[in-house]
């Protein structure tokens, strides 16, 4: 008889230390939304790079709105360098379906600062994008381009004879010529799931896998086995 009691007693504590070792996400698990961690957000950029699309890709509705945002940047050279100083940017948010953000990009320069970046991203836009300062794994997607007019540069030819000295001064145009379109852009398009935009683990595309419920029905069907065995041995 006393075995069988402490059977029953070991059941129920094993249930209960069962209970307190899940995860929390096991535990508070909502199948109705999707955690931060989980949301599938894809950018899709307009053919001049104006305007961006958000898309959410799960299939719930995200837990808390997301903060997204749009912005462009000037720098002196093609491809990626720094620093680049914002020109313009928008901010919303988003919790399932669809938002496009739209920015201003720049049609005049002045030299050496004729080339543009555009970069969506989760969260707050940077002032600037430094060697220490840049989106990180907030980045969804980027772009490169190029202003349409930039500003002549003015370089200085001086030539001496024996007699007389003369300087002429003559315009190289860097980027000025109307025939190309707004932006002659190179670019790569990203989609992520927000955790990073380089190499990360795949998301989930479901709930978290709760198994709380396999645990206590282990623990209940051990105290009915245990109820049993007593009720057999029961005196006559």
């Amino acid at each position: 008889m006393l075995r069988l009691r402490c059977l029953l007693t070991t059941g129920l504590i094993a249930v209960f230390l069962a209970v307190l070792a899940l995860p929390a996400h096991a535990q508070t698990a909502d199948p109705s939304c999707a955690t931060a961690d989980e949301a599938q957000i894809s950018v899709l950029f307009s053919d001049d790079g104006h305007e961006a699309t958000f898309t959410v890709g799960n299939a719930v509705p995200l837990c808390e709105a997301m903060p997204i945002g749009f912005a462009v940047y000037l720098k002196d050279a093609d491809g990626f360098v720094v620093p680049q100083s914002l020109v313009d940017s928008a901010t919303d948010t988003i919790t399932t379906g669809v938002k496009v953000l739209s920015v201003e990009l720049p049609t005049d320069g002045t030299a050496p600062r004729c080339f543009t970046q555009i970069d969506a991203f989760t969260g707050a836009p940077l002032e600037q994008i430094t060697e220490t300062e840049q989106y990180g794994p907030r980045l969804l997607a980027y772009r490169w381009g190029e202003v349409a007019n930039c500003a002549a540069v003015l370089a200085e030819s001086t030539t001496t004879s024996t007699s007389t000295s003369t300087t002429s001064t003559t315009a190289t145009t860097i980027r000025g010529n109307d025939t190309l379109p707004p932006d002659d852009i190179e670019g790569v398009q990203i989609s992520r799931t927000p955790a990073t935009v380089r190499s990360q683990p795949l998301p989930r595309t479901g709930a978290p896998a709760d198994i709380g419920p396999l645990v206590v029905g282990a623990g209940v069907l051990l105290m009915l086995g245990g109820a049993l065995l007593l009720w057999s041995h029961r005196p006559a």
